[in-house]
């Protein structure tokens, strides 16, 4: 099935997911610092077996006087830059997997890229929504292995902002996953819904 830009008779909301609600966005953020530990520990864990005659120094960072004050500035331009990345690569999946032309927008305490007016199919939506925690993790992962060590700390940084910024991408894929392949999502950014054919005998879910 193509994307859609009308839906079709016979498909009804299942499952909605909103982070307008602040029950909702309070679970995100509970969920998020979980994944941050878990995250954090993998992807350290890996650049210490990647790079193990440079475990003992590369997370040693400066965070008193000047230098300090440096560090801080490159921490904050790394976040700013991954959520950046993050949401590019979901535009870039809207675009190429779905046709459909995105919107970007940050909300304060989130940002998001988005594709209101479109029904997309369950799969390629899929894809688009796991693609940044995926590609990201991957290409810092094979970076660590090979870049100088000043710069394996950053990417340790990067790689866990982004999967546990993923939360929210991850959330949505576990209910689309309890929908069949011919399901629909359409993305508005802070809300998602989920349209399954009349009869397949879902419930409608709001998160």
């Amino acid at each position: 099935m193509d994307t859609l830009q009308s839906l079709p008779e016979n498909f009804r909301l299942s499952a909605s997911f909103s982070i307008k609600d602040s029950g909702m966005l309070l679970k995100m953020n509970i969920a998020g610092f979980l994944l941050l530990i878990l995250f954090g520990w993998l992807f350290m864990a890996a650049a210490s077996i990647l790079r193990p005659e440079d475990a003992a120094t590369f997370l040693v960072v400066q965070w008193t006087g000047v230098e300090g004050l440096w560090s801080v500035a490159i921490v904050l331009v790394l976040i700013f830059a991954t959520i950046v990345l993050h949401e590019a690569i979901h535009g870039l999946g809207f675009m190429l997997l779905a046709k459909a032309r995105p919107i970007f927008a940050f909300r304060g305490v989130y940002a998001y890229a988005a594709a209101p007016g479109y029904y997309i199919p369950r799969n390629p939506y899929l894809v688009i929504a796991l693609a940044p925690l995926v590609v990201i993790s991957l290409a810092g992962v094979v970076l660590m292995a090979f870049v100088h060590p000043v710069w394996i700390a950053p990417l340790v940084l990067v790689c866990v902002v982004n999967s546990s910024g993923a939360v929210g991408d991850l959330w949505v894929a576990w209910l689309l996953l309890r929908h069949p392949a011919e399901a629909l999502a359409q993305d508005r950014g802070d809300e998602i819904e989920i349209y399954a054919p009349a009869g397949h005998g879902l419930s409608n879910d709001s998160y």
